[in-house]
């Protein structure tokens, strides 16, 4: 059983705001379900920028969509590959290529609304300036597409997963480091705990410890330079994701009980009456994180379940 987060905005009718949008001193703004919804706040608040809010949201669409695609043909033969993707994914090839900032920039020249368009960028733990602005498509497209938890909470998604993965063979363990994955002939065939213990494998092992922890920490160091050189090279260039910090927060009490909204509210502190530079905010709160000095930090609280 799903729940649809959010709170209703009474001048709506009642439609659910699954984010509220808090950016300095600009008034707040509601994210609600469907692209025609999100078109018609941001034009609320920027009616001089419709024809840059309606081109933002045709490419974040058509990047959205085509970014499944692209990968589905993976499946195919390399001349097959090309084909494919050149015919049906030609928006998102342009936009991979580029990052959010440089595509911000060529829709519009307001500060603000480039901030705004970006404000879910922390999400994927790259700068606006570095990273792909077709991911950014697609963490904006999730959240038009509204926001569902599941009906008592997080663990349910446990409690479904672990039956399902033990009845096909498999298991679920908990504090068992991995140490090392194990290579022979060139082939993943298990995992070595830090407690020494040896977990066998026939089908190879899938990492999602991140490429660098996989690369730098997991792998030999012998199989990474013979088989992964080039890949290494890649990682070692590319730039470190955003810092984030996260804190739990267990409360006593319903949401009705204690007054608490369900819809996620995201906060970046700047002063809205000068010019922003959407990157240039990003990067300071994300180099200022642990900085006591600095007393503002761009948040986001996410929907209590």
């Amino acid at each position: 059983e799903y729940n649809q987060a959010g709170n209703s905005v009474p001048a709506d009718e009642g439609q659910k705001s699954s984010h509220d949008l808090r950016i300095g001193n600009l008034p707040l703004m509601h994210v609600r379900e469907g692209i025609d919804n999100v078109r018609d706040e941001l034009t609320r608040h920027f009616p001089e920028e419709k024809e840059a809010i309606d081109q933002f949201l045709a490419i974040m669409e058509k990047a959205k969509w085509q970014a499944g695609q692209f990968a589905t043909f993976r499946i195919f033969p390399r001349w097959l590959q090309f084909i494919m993707s050149q015919l049906l994914c030609s928006t998102y090839i342009k936009y991979a290529s580029m990052t959010t900032e440089e595509a911000l920039g060529s829709l519009t020249k307001d500060g603000r609304l480039k901030t705004v368009l970006s404000a879910f960028g922390g999400d994927l733990g790259e700068s606006i300036s570095e990273g792909s602005f077709a991911m950014q498509a697609a963490v904006l497209g999730h959240v038009i597409e509204g926001c569902y938890y599941p009906e008592g909470g997080p663990i349910e998604f446990v409690r479904g997963l672990i039956p399902t993965i033990r009845s096909i063979g498999g298991d679920v363990l908990v504090k068992a480091r991995v140490d090392q994955i194990l290579i022979e002939g060139g082939h993943a065939t298990g995992v070595r705990l830090a407690n020494g213990d040896e977990i066998r494998s026939k089908m190879g092992v899938v990492s999602d410890a991140g490429m660098g922890s996989t690369l730098f920490k997991l792998l030999p160091q012998n199989v990474v330079d013979e088989y992964l050189s080039d890949l290494r090279e890649h990682v070692v260039k590319s730039s470190g994701g955003i810092s984030h910090t996260f804190t739990f927060v267990g409360l006593n009490g319903t949401c009705d009980e204690l007054g608490l909204r369900s819809s996620s509210y995201y906060y970046i502190p700047c002063n809205a009456s000068r010019d922003m530079d959407a990157s240039a905010i990003q990067d300071f709160y994300r180099d200022t994180l642990l900085d006591p000095g600095v007393m503002d930090v761009s948040a986001g609280i996410v929907f209590s379940s």
